[in-house]
Parts: structure tokens; C-alpha cells; sequence
């Protein structure tokens, strides 16, 4: 009869071990999914946050966008895009724009622009936008543009245009 009560006692500390060797890693992960999801949540509040400034500062004219086409010799051209902070504001929220990438027209499709200021361009960019920020690059022919920012916002140019 002792090793009955004692069989009862052992069987009880194991079921005791198995529930806590599961139960606890369970909580671990439920708790810290729990806690990427905030931070996931948290990135995405930022994301659209700086998108809403930026779409803000782009449609007031803070940040001004302006795009010209140059004809050079051997019937190619030379385009230049221009990005300047409005000199009224001292101090911007954005202290610069970072694209994801430039297109232009071709003809029959939107090609990314894989060389300006004469370098192999490696997206995204950041240009600083407390002074001016020139980007050039060379096409055959004066044609659209479209800028895509980091935060998603697409401006629309068109050869020898100011603003989008």
C-alpha cells in the first residue's frame, strides 16, 4: 500500500512537469507575438505618418519639384530634376526625401532611370532638402516623369514643369 500513495505523488509531479514544460513556452510566445504585433502596428503608425507629411509638404509647395529638359548634340537631352525646400520655413519635419525610384516615359512603357549625375543608381535615394537637391540624367527624348517616394507618394512631371 506505500508504493501505491507514492506511485499517486510521482504521477502528479510529472503531469505537473509536462503542463509546465508546455504551458510556459506557450506563454512566452503568445506574449512576445503579442508584442511584435504592437511594434509591427507602431512602424506602421510611423509609415503613415511621415507619408501624410510628406503628401502636406508636397501639396503646399514646402517642398517644390520642379523639371526641365535641355536639348544637347546628338539628339539626345538632358533632364533635370530640381527639389528645393521653400525658404520661408526654417525648420521642416522632413530633413530629407528618400525615393524609391524614377521612371520616364518611353514611348510604350515607364522605364526606371538607372543613371543620374552620371553614376549607377542604387534606390532609394535620400536627398537632403534643405538646400536644393539637383538629380540630372540623359534621355532620347524629352519625356514624363514619375517620382516614387519611399512612403509611396507619386509625383507626376511633365518636361519643363514646376510642382507635380
Amino acid at each position: 500500500m506505500l508504493n501505491k500513495g507514492l506511485s499517486n505523488v510521482v504521477a502528479t509531479i510529472i503531469i505537473i512537469l509536462v503542463f509546465l514544460t508546455v504551458f510556459i513556452p506557450f506563454l512566452y510566445t503568445y506574449f512576445d507575438v503579442q508584442q511584435l504585433g504592437n511594434e509591427y502596428q507602431l512602424m506602421g503608425e510611423n509609415g503613415l505618418y511621415y507619408k501624410n507629411i510628406e503628401t502636406t509638404d508636397l501639396e503646399t509647395g514646402k517642398i517644390q519639384v520642379s523639371y526641365y529638359v535641355f536639348p544637347q548634340e546628338g539628339n539626345t537631352y538632358l533632364a533635370e530634376i530640381t527639389f528645393t525646400m521653400d525658404s520661408q520655413i526654417v525648420l521642416g519635419q522632413l530633413n530629407y526625401l528618400e525615393i524609391a525610384g524614377i521612371y520616364n516615359y518611353t514611348g510604350s512603357q515607364w522605364q526606371l532611370i538607372s543613371y543620374i549625375n552620371g553614376k549607377l543608381v542604387n534606390y532609394p535615394l535620400q536627398l537632403p532638402i534643405g538646400y536644393a537637391s539637383t538629380l540630372t540624367f540623359y534621355e532620347a527624348s524629352p519625356s514624363p516623369v514619375v517620382i516614387q517616394t519611399y512612403y509611396g507618394n507619386l509625383l507626376f512631371l511633365t518636361p519643363n514643369s514646376t510642382g507635380y
